[in-house]
């Protein structure tokens, strides 16, 4: 399981890698939220949260955006106290990734925050230092180390808000379905067989031997199409369905093509699926089950917090939930 406490150090730095290199092209919302309805309900979501904090003037407040990715909740919280008219909110952001730190200071509204690299269950604030702390899809990456992390920095008075993957909510199914396809692309050995059918041609193999390796790439390409008929619409069918088109592409301009150049896309597509695939394997582990969250609420009622709110979060009213949220206030001020 990412995150919990029980991953080994050497696939957790491969989860770290792959979404190194995600948040390295500047993704904002994420594969999951293929829907843009989701985000924008999400952004509303934030709004409605930072409008009951901030208050016109200069009132000082220190909010952190933990596990921020590009930092999509801190530029919202900015461009909320902006519209209020608060003079006073310093930003911290802190993720694993580099790149997703050094994205998000590129966003105007971030350009002042203060950033540190940092995994969630070691956030490197003083207890107590922070008015507000929020996260969306982050902290439950790091499991219960990662809430048990961003309590104690909440000062007396002070909110913590987080937005959460839901075990069984829709972006933790389509994460699922999408690490489906995935994994049978892995397991069904298509690219390799691709590579290989195109080398023997290029190279004039016998024809024994290049029909050998077109009835495996065939049986390959067959294979992941009944896959792709049957699961659910998502990022990555979309993007495997992409990849059988290119290599469609390549065979028919065959002779456009270096065997050394289609063994370097070939490697690159691999890396990229298996890169995909352990981050939806995270992100479907990072799920919250009721159970998970009341682990998190003890915790948040040991700590001092008097006001709790665990609620889901449908993409609309009546339709099946996305995630929970999260919502606590620490008792004093």
């Amino acid at each position: 399981m990412v995150g919990g406490g029980e991953t080994r150090g050497d696939e957790l730095q491969a989860v770290h890698e792959a979404w190194s290199e995600y948040w390295d092209d500047d993704s904002d919302s994420g594969e999951a939220l293929t829907n843009g309805t989701h985000a924008a309900r999400l952004r509303g979501y934030w709004f409605g949260v930072f409008q009951t904090e901030f208050d016109a003037g200069d009132r000082s407040l220190r909010l952190l955006d933990a596990a921020c990715g590009t930092g999509v909740v801190a530029r919202i919280a900015r461009q909320t106290a902006e519209a209020r008219g608060m003079g006073g909110l310093e930003l911290f952001l802190t993720d694993f990734s580099e790149p997703a730190l050094a994205s998000a200071v590129l966003k105007p509204e971030l350009s002042h925050a203060s950033c540190a690299a940092a995994d969630a269950r070691s956030l490197p604030f003083a207890d107590e230092s922070m008015d507000m702390v929020v996260s969306q899809f982050g902290l439950e990456y790091a499991g219960v180390g990662g809430f048990e992390s961003a309590i104690r920095l909440v000062a007396p008075g002070g909110r913590l808000a987080c937005v959460v993957h839901k075990e069984g909510g829709a972006i933790a199914n389509e994460c699922a379905g999408n690490l489906t396809v995935l994994s049978q692309v892995d397991s069904s050995g298509l690219i390799e067989a691709f590579l290989n059918l195109f080398t023997a041609i290029r190279e004039s193999a016998p024809e024994p031997d290049v029909q050998a390796f077109a009835q495996v790439a065939g049986a390959c390409g067959q294979r992941i199409n009944t896959v792709l008929a049957t699961a659910m619409p998502g990022a990555a069918r979309e993007h495997v369905s992409q990849l059988l088109r290119d290599m469609q592409t390549v065979m028919d301009r065959i002779g456009n093509y270096s065997v050394a150049e289609v063994r370097d896309w070939a490697e690159a597509q691999a890396a990229n699926i298996a890169a995909y695939r352990l981050r939806m394997e995270s992100m479907v582990a990072s799920a919250q089950s009721e159970a998970g969250l009341r682990t998190i609420t003890d915790s948040l009622a040991r700590h001092g917090y008097d006001s709790i709110t665990v609620a889901e979060f449908p993409i609309e009213d009546g339709v099946f939930p996305i995630a929970w949220t999260l919502d606590a206030r620490r008792a004093g001020a």
